[in-house]
């Protein structure tokens, strides 16, 4: 369920706050979060990329 790499320590709480916020932890939200929080542009807009 870890990743195991972050770009940095905002990414790694990024990844972690999302999939709790969203009580699910399936391998797409994983990915998603995963993937969209590496950037710190994607991170400031998440909330218009996904509900």
């Amino acid at each position: 369920m870890n990743p195991g790499r972050y770009y940095d320590a905002e990414h790694e709480g990024f990844y972690y706050q999302m999939l709790n916020e969203r009580k699910n932890s399936d391998s797409y939200h994983r990915a998603l979060f995963y993937t969209l929080g590496i950037s710190q542009e994607t991170r400031k807009h998440i909330r218009d990329l996904f509900d």
